[in-house]
């Protein structure tokens, strides 16, 4: 039975691990052929293998225009057509107060974000133009939205790469090629433990080890009781990319167990419960005579 994305072809950059990766197996599972794209040679090419045939590793540093050109020309050249391209290479960004911000890494969270993002367009939407037709997607997040949960360069970063998708999107339209943006909430991956220093190859080997602790915080914040998860991710992507979505562009599709829409209820009862017993202890309290 033919997938969503039977014969297409996708780029997906990030693929060495977490949402990326899963994105990229994801496509595959769909019917794709998918280029995937990495800093990470040996990590991109063990995975590429185990995908199989109809996916190809190549060394990409999206903060490298020049690399961009190559991986979509590339893509092109061997396949003859580029129809999704999945932005969703990323950084944990740098924990900082905006009164200590360094701002070389201000600069670097936004060339990986939004630089790399553009690049990306700048290469295969000329291509999807000629074609007409074509979706791009690029992985933003919650923090996007919500300040407070991510450091602010991330934070700032991710927030222009959506403003950024509505501009692609308001353009590229005529043309036939859609541009949308999807904006996780914390799911569990590799890149957590990236963000707090541990060696990458370990973190993407192990992207478990923070589930009881994302179970516990996520309970008082997230509606869904369970953590997301890639794969969570994964298929609003490729929803997105597929024909199935072929009059949505210029929107940013939040995946995130209700995170962003508000506390939970049960959390709401909860406070409510605790103000309650709070003032029946005051009122069994005798007041003392003044």
């Amino acid at each position: 039975m033919p997938g969503v994305l039977n014969g297409k072809v996708a780029v997906v950059t990030g693929a060495t691990s977490g949402i990326g990766a899963t994105t990229a197996e994801h496509m595959i599972d769909e019917g794709a052929s998918v280029v995937l794209a990495g800093r990470r040679r040996h990590r991109g090419e063990e995975i590429a293998t185990r995908l199989g045939p109809a996916a190809e590793f190549v060394a990409t540093d999206v903060t490298s225009e020049h690399d961009m050109r190559a991986l979509i020309t590339r893509t092109a050249e061997r396949f003859g057509r580029v129809d999704c391209l999945v932005n969703s290479a990323g950084d944990g960004g740098t924990p900082a107060s905006v009164l200590s911000m360094d701002l070389q890494r201000l600069r670097y969270a936004f060339d990986v974000h939004v630089l790399g993002a553009c690049a990306g367009v700048k290469y295969a939407a000329p291509i999807m133009v000629e074609q007409g037709s074509g979706s791009i997607v690029n992985v933003s997040s919650v923090s996007a939205r919500l300040a407070g949960w991510s450091s602010t360069d991330y934070s700032a970063a991710k927030a222009a790469l959506v403003h950024y998708t509505r501009c692609a999107a308001a353009e590229l339209g005529a043309h036939g090629v859609r541009v949308n943006s999807v904006s996780p909430g914390p799911v569990l991956s590799g890149i957590q433990a990236k963000t707090a220093g541990v060696d990458p190859d370990r973190a993407d080997d192990d992207p478990d080890a923070l589930g009881a602790l994302f179970a516990e915080r996520l309970s008082t914040w997230q509606p869904f009781h369970r953590v997301g998860v890639p794969r969570d991710v994964a298929s609003a992507i490729v929803w997105l990319a597929s024909d199935a979505s072929g009059f949505v562009t210029g929107h940013d599709l939040v995946v995130d167990g209700g995170l962003s829409s508000g506390r939970p209820a049960r959390q709401a009862a909860a406070d409510r419960a605790a103000i309650a017993d709070h003032l029946a202890s005051l009122a069994a309290v005798p007041r003392s005579d003044t």
